[in-house]
């Protein structure tokens, strides 16, 4: 009979798509027994065999995956080597999920999220499923995309979700260099995304919440000087009549303008002198009713009567209502254009007046004379029931005096500043 054939025994090791691997082997087998120099001629390595299955036509009985330590010149270094060569193979591919064919680290392509996909593609796939408006979703996919970048650039990305700590989320956020205010919005972002990843058992804690915040030194806003607003509303008014309009109603909204162009026909409530607002932020949508101030009512009615169906928008491209919402950034592009960046704007004289501040001006301006007001006495106070109810917190008083959101809104209808 002709001699048997030993077979190597090998245990499969399950691996990230459907890969596996058998048990790490050395070669020479018994290489902890050499004593003399003669050894070293002999080829040293350790190895295993790696299956993949989009490889299995290529490498039927897997991928020879070798590394040798014959660059180690005496016995004491080689075998040293040949201990820590292994681990080091068993690390890269069990852990670090690396696939020696095709010499990249594999993600997972399960599409279920569950704690041993690689950190990237978990982080990926639940960013889809945050809620919030087309503008948030969009800023979230762009810091997402950089902060991927980043844990590429830190040697993160072979780390399954479930192993992140906040040392990997702060050491890559430090790695962007990000300003104060971009850290903090990346922060928020990354925070939202972990607090869906524990409700599907992916992580156990979210690794973002005691990352402190950033201080934000705040700018301080420049006001439009009051004795350039009369040249400016002539200007507008003559040239550009839709975007004074546009002008005087944001003025008088105490809104952004991001909120305003969402507004439509059907929010708008002329008997009432009011209209409805959404206001976003992050993943919360509120309702809020805002009053039409006398000085803007009569532009509120001829916008409506443009418009030409109850899901028009107010202020859609050209700021004339419309079936499509138009872009806040279209409001900067439009001030630039006609006021910051022309010549024609001119007082009594004829000499040209620079205008270099910015739109949004207009919302500090009219919250500002709002407090002036206040302050002053000849506004309307309604902190006198927090004085008869001797409440500590003005927000104590609101919870007794129910109709305080109407007189409030009642009275911007009709002040004058």
């Amino acid at each position: 009979m002709p001699p048997t054939k030993k077979v190597r025994k090998t245990t499969k090791i399950e691996l990230r798509n459907g890969c596996s691997r058998t048990e790490v082997f050395f070669s020479p087998k018994n290489y902890k027994s050499f004593r003399s120099v003669k050894d070293l001629k002999k080829d040293w390595f350790v190895e295993c065999r790696f299956h993949d299955p989009n490889f299995a036509d290529k490498y039927p009985k897997g991928f020879q995956f070798r590394k040798r330590t014959n660059c180690y010149e005496t016995l004491q270094e080689r075998k040293i080597a040949m201990e820590v060569f292994k681990e080091d193979m068993e690390a890269v591919l069990d852990m670090q999920n690396y696939n020696p064919i095709s010499k990249t680290y594999m993600r997972d392509r399960t599409g279920e999220l569950h704690p041993y996909m690689d950190c990237k593609s978990a982080i990926e796939k639940t960013r889809l499923k945050l809620a919030g408006g087309e503008k948030h979703l969009r800023d979230v996919r762009t810091a997402i995309n950089r902060f991927i970048k980043g844990l590429d650039a830190m040697n993160y990305s072979f780390l399954n979700i479930s192993e992140i700590k906040i040392y990997h989320i702060k050491n890559t956020l430090d790695y962007l260099e990000l300003s104060p205010n971009y850290f903090n919005k990346f922060r928020q972002y990354l925070s939202d995304i972990f607090k869906l990843l524990i409700e599907y058992g992916c992580v156990e804690s979210n690794p973002v919440r005691d990352i402190a915040k950033k201080k934000i030194h705040a700018k301080i806003r420049e006001l439009i000087p009051e004795w350039k607003l009369p040249y400016i509303d002539k200007y507008l008014k003559e040239n550009h009549f839709e975007l004074f309009r546009y002008k005087e109603i944001f003025y008088y909204s105490g809104s952004r303008s991001s909120e305003l162009l969402r507004v439509q026909r059907k929010h708008i409530n002329l008997e009432a002198q009011e209209f409805f607002l959404q206001i976003r932020k992050g993943q919360t949508y509120t309702w809020v009713t805002k009053p039409i101030n006398d000085h803007v009512l009569k532009h509120w009615k001829d916008l409506c009567k443009l418009s030409k169906s109850s899901e028009d928008f107010i202020f859609s491209y050209g700021l004339v209502p419309g079936p499509k919402e138009n872009n806040p950034a279209q409001i900067t592009k439009r001030w630039n254009t006609h006021v910051k960046n022309t010549q024609n704007i001119k007082d009594d004289k004829g000499k040209v007046i620079t205008i270099t501040e910015d739109f949004y001006a207009f919302k500090y301006m009219f919250l500002d004379k709002l407090d002036e007001l206040q302050h002053s006495g000849n506004g309307s106070n309604f902190n006198l029931a927090q004085l008869a109810a001797s409440h500590t917190s003005n927000n104590t008083t609101g919870i007794y005096t129910v109709n305080r959101k109407r007189r409030e809104i009642d009275f911007l209808k009709h002040i004058k500043i």
